[in-house]
């Protein structure tokens, strides 16, 4: 197998990740209801389910790294939104609906269009994998990134996590007083 099939191969893996993770979150939060708040962020943080779509992102992030070392960045990232096409079943089957046709459609052209995009990235001819020591530095940086993250509690203004993903209704202010 060419270093280019296992490139997608690997890539696809981090895909269904990523999608299966992103959906997973998605339905637990949407069963909270309401704006996200820091109860409701503990209360997810105490759910096993979402600890495993964590893990899933986790998981996509570091097959993300691994297939660099056998695909250029230019071949594996635009197969990254293979993501939201994966996410499209699981979470309308989550929401007790069907895929609709107009979502079967974004779907359809997401892969067309990428489609194009792969065919013209891998006849330029540019471009390198990553190395093994390379995949290592930059599996390195990004942990490293996610801790300090972490550490921080997630964002300068004080919202950490998914809260800081979400945005506040209209009027309510943060304790240091902006929007």
């Amino acid at each position: 197998m060419s270093g280019v099939w296992i490139a997608a191969a690997v890539a696809l893996a981090s895909a269904v990740c990523y999608g299966t993770g992103a959906a997973t979150q998605r339905r637990l939060a949407a069963r909270l209801g309401g704006p996200l708040d820091r109860r409701m962020v503990g209360v997810l943080m105490r759910q096993r389910l979402w600890w495993f779509a964590v893990a899933l992102n986790g998981a996509g992030a570091a097959l993300h790294v691994v297939v660099l070392a056998y695909g250029t960045l230019i071949v594996v990232q635009p197969l990254g939104t293979l993501a939201l096409v994966f996410a499209l079943p699981w979470a309308a089957r989550w929401s007790g609906r069907r895929v609709s046709r107009r979502e079967w459609w974004g779907a359809l052209l997401t892969v067309a269009g990428l489609s194009v995009l792969l065919v013209a990235a891998a006849s330029s001819g540019e471009g390198r994998p990553l190395g093994p020591s390379g995949a290592l530095l930059t599996l390195g940086a990004v942990l490293l990134a996610v801790a300090a993250f972490a550490a921080a509690g997630g964002s300068p203004g004080g919202r950490g996590g998914a809260a800081a993903c979400t945005p506040r209704p209209p009027g309510r202010r943060s304790r240091a007083g902006r929007p």
